[in-house]
């Protein structure tokens, strides 16, 4: 089966194990992954602006297009479905430093932090930053994630999410599978 795809200032949810999501050509835009092991439910948002705040009307719209609003309607999404934020594990990807907007890449990223801590959601694993375009994998019958950059192949990492909490910078050739 071929992956749902998010695209710029989306959500979506997928509860079927032979699913998975993915998103292409992330650049200064965030994406938030998580993913219950338990239910094998797991969704993304892949948001471009941090706060609804500056346009409620926008945001109403287009949810996902912002930070607090998009976290929020993915996790009320996935709780929905029967996901539990004490068992998820999150990833976030994204916030490259491609074209001028570094400032808004910066922002999305500690948006994205700032969202998930206040309800309660621990960051497994990040790729941010750096000056290539990345692409993310979900799959949802096994949890598996994986990071490619931009003009590199998904390499299997051997990680494992329950183990440790782990920070990986872009600006390297870097693909991250995390199962």
């Amino acid at each position: 089966m071929n992956p749902i795809q998010v695209e710029k200032n989306e959500w979506r949810t997928a509860t079927t194990p032979v699913e998975a999501l993915s998103a292409h050509d992330i650049r200064e835009e965030i994406v938030v992954a998580l993913y219950d092991a338990e239910t094998r439910i797991g969704g993304i948002v892949r948001f471009t602006q941090p706060d609804s705040r500056v346009d409620a009307g926008q945001a109403r719209q287009t949810p996902a297009k912002y930070a607090d609003s998009g976290i929020a309607i993915l996790m009320a999404e996935a709780s929905r479905q029967g996901a539990n934020k004490g068992r998820a594990t999150v990833h976030i990807v994204g916030g490259a430093h491609i074209t001028q907007a570094e400032a808004v890449a910066k922002k999305n990223y500690l948006a994205a932090r700032k969202n998930l801590w206040k309800i309660g959601l621990v960051v497994a694993s990040e790729a941010v930053g750096g000056g290539v375009p990345r692409n993310v994998r979900l799959q949802i019958g096994t949890g598996c994630f994986w990071v490619s950059e931009s003009g590199h192949s998904e390499l299997d990492a051997a990680r494992h999410s329950g183990q440790d909490q782990s920070s990986l910078k872009g600006g390297t050739d870097l693909c991250l599978t995390v199962c």
